[in-house]
Parts: structure tokens; sequence; C-alpha cells
């Protein structure tokens, strides 16, 4: 178990290694094989998180799938293939990998005292509340059904601050999470620097003839509102967890 061995430098390097020549092997997934392999691929990374007892790996692994760094991973419609997993269930509706990860998380979370005891739990329950009133007014008012999964997805991620804590075991795996993501945000500054300096995208490097090879800073900022917003709830829920935690 990860907090029976010390945190050297040795260790966190070896996690480190691991996790990114993983990303590496998903790269060669999403954009080199067919895309039936694929939606096999990522269904058996999920059996493999259920079973893992590193959940802090496989949740650095799903943040950084989400946050979709340099546009690695993004895809603008189901026609092109070169995503992460969806699987589709009926007329136009599909359940992505994301959902599921989010969904398997819950699942393998329940029935498990956290580790970490969080501070503002009323505060928490207000804002389920909140979220419980508002998706309410929403039905009452006649929102479409696709917008429903809308709001569900986005909103799937608060629960992240109930199975977070139960599937962290540690403070030093709490820790470990924390130093396997911060790389991300040198990817990310590299491929800023990328875009400033040849007007490319990075992810033009691996797929010669996206729509992201070249592309204006309007059409950027449309295509990362998504992006923007899950990103603002990826580091609400970090920065809760990481001051919050005692």
């Amino acid at each position: 178990m990860i907090n029976s061995i010390k945190l050297t430098k040795k260790v966190l390097q070896k996690e480190l290694l691991q996790l990114y020549s993983f990303i590496i092997l998903n790269i060669l997934v999403v954009y080199f094989i067919p895309y039936i392999l694929n939606q096999i691929f990522y269904f058996g990374i999920l059996i493999l998180f259920l079973v893992s007892k590193k959940n802090y790996y496989w949740l650095a692994f799903f943040f950084f799938l989400m946050l979709k760094p340099n546009l690695l991973f993004y895809y603008v419609s189901l026609e092109d293939t070169r995503h992460v997993a969806s699987y589709f269930i009926t007329n136009g509706i599909s359940i992505s990998y994301f959902d599921l990860f989010i969904l398997f998380a819950l699942i393998k979370s329940l029935n498990k005292r956290p580790s970490l005891n969080i501070i503002f739990k009323k505060e928490l329950l207000i804002l389920f509340g909140l979220l419980l009133f508002t998706f309410s007014i929403s039905l009452i008012k006649g929102i479409d059904f696709k917008m429903i999964i809308a709001y569900l997805r986005y909103f799937s991620l608060f629960t992240f601050f109930y199975s977070f804590p139960r599937l962290i075991k540690s403070r030093e795996e709490f820790y470990i999470f924390i130093y396997l993501i911060f790389p991300t945000a040198i990817i990310i500054l590299f491929g800023q620097l990328y875009l400033i300096i040849t007007n490319q995208h990075a992810i033009s490097l691996i797929m010669d003839n996206s729509i992201f090879k070249v592309i204006t800073f309007e059409q950027t900022a449309i295509l990362q509102d998504q992006q923007i917003l899950l990103l603002k709830i990826f580091f609400s829920i970090l920065y809760f967890l990481y001051f919050f935690l005692r």
C-alpha cells in the first residue's frame, strides 16, 4: 500500500513515468488504431480501475483526459472517431468514457468511509440541495431531453466531492495525485507557446489534416468553452481538497 511506502524521489518518478507512458499509449490507441479497438481498450481501463487499489493513479489519468491539454483527445463531431471512446445506446444518445468513469468512481466509493476528513460538510449539503433545486426548476420549465443529459454530465463532476476522499486512502496518495497531474501545466504551457509561434495547435503534430491544424484565436475560444468549464470545476475541487482537508 502507498501509505506504507515513503514518498521518495524514486517512488514519485516511477509513478510519473508509468502514468505518462500510459498516456502515450492512449495517444496511439486514439489516433492510430480502429475505433472499435479504441472502445474495447477504454472499457478495459474501466474494469482495471474497479479492481485496482491505486485509485490515485486512475484519478490522475482521468483528469488528464478530461482536461484535454492542447486539445489532445478533443473532438467536435461524432463523425470524427479520433477521440476517447463513446458508447452509443440508442437514437443519437451515447454515453462517454468520462460519464462511465464518474459513475464507476461513485459506485466504487459507496459504503467507504472517507480517510480524509472534509470540512464544510453542511455547505456541501447546501450545494447539493441547490443543484437539485435548479435541476427541478429546469424540469418544470420543460427543457428537452438533450439539455437534461448535458446538465447531468456537467454536474456529475461534483460527485468527486463525495468519491475522491473515499478513493484516496491517505495524504501520501493525495500528494502523489498532485505530483502526477502537475506536468499537465507544463504540457499546456508548451502548447500555448507552440500556438503563438506557429499559429497552429500542438495537436497538429499528430493530426496532420485535422481542423485544429490552422485555426484563428476566435475559433479557439469557441472550441474551448466546454474545456474552460471543466477546468473551473476541476480546480475548484482540487482547491477544496487541498486547502480544506484536515
